[in-house]
């Protein structure tokens, strides 16, 4: 735990850890390899039930269940890292971003953090996925059209979605990555060095959703949204605005933009 006079100032992060100079670098590594290693778990869970739940349930129900056993065994691993973590490098939760704010802060971090993934989903991510075709194919879009529906609220993959997305990355990924990985480069390094090695992480670990096939423009759009998701937590000092932020991020991604339609 660090002393009271070591703890950093509401709203930052820069403060000194309390271990020697050669035991950072094996025991950052360490953890990084163990929260990168954890999503592959979803294979040997997959291997083990999937099958036998199809027999039992039937295809679409075993699919759902089968995500969500995936999803729930993954939230054990990544918090059992992420608790041993804390005693590794001494840190508390207030350290990593859980601090108590005010309610009147906790929205203005909410809002600001909401907007944000608006911005990065249907701007940024926009503007790298046509830059792209405009590459490729020449053709830049001129107009869009948006299907949505209410009975999309009615789906059991909606909730399964928004289940896992929640979990997975508006909590489990940011209590690791802006959470544990964050706080210890920023013990060691300025904002900049910081944000930019989490976000450099945070677009590798992704790669293995895109596996076998993965793509620049998908390493780099995540890679961009690793910087915005590293300045909200400089900023705040909290992991509240960017779990909001990375939660509708990922809401959006699934079921809104796969229905806008550009032309």
């Amino acid at each position: 735990m660090l002393k009271p006079q070591q703890r950093p100032s509401e709203g930052q992060g820069a403060f000194k850890a309390p271990w020697p100079r050669w035991g950072f670098w094996p025991k950052f590594l360490l953890v990084m390899i163990l929260i990168y290693a954890v999503p592959y778990g979803d294979f040997l869970i997959s291997a083990l039930i999937y099958h036998p739940l199809i027999h039992l349930l039937g295809q679409r129900r075993a699919y759902f269940y089968n995500d969500m056993a995936a999803t729930f065994g993954n939230a054990i691993l990544y918090i059992g890292i992420a608790h041993w973590s804390l005693g590794l490098f001494g840190f508390s939760l207030t350290d990593i971003g859980f601090k108590k704010i005010s309610l009147l802060k906790l929205f203005l971090q909410i809002a600001v953090g909401a907007g944000l993934a608006v911005v990065d989903v249907f701007v940024i991510g926009f503007a790298l996925y046509h830059m792209q075709k405009l590459f490729f194919y020449g053709h830049w879009p001129v107009g869009f059209s948006v299907t949505w529906r209410p009975s999309y609220f009615a789906h059991p993959l909606f909730w399964r979605d928004n289940v896992c997305w929640l979990i997975m990355g508006g909590f489990l990924e940011e209590l690791t990555e802006r959470g544990v990985l964050y706080t210890a480069l920023r013990s060691r390094f300025s904002a900049l060095g910081a944000i930019l090695t989490t976000a450099a992480y945070f677009s590798i670990s992704h790669l293995i959703w895109r596996s076998p096939n993965p793509d620049f423009m998908f390493f780099f759009s995540t890679f961009i949204s690793g910087i915005l998701l590293g300045c909200l937590r400089e900023w705040s000092g909290t992991l509240w605005c960017p779990m909001a932020a990375h939660f509708l991020g990922d809401f959006l991604l699934v079921w809104t933009r796969p229905r806008l339609r550009w032309f």
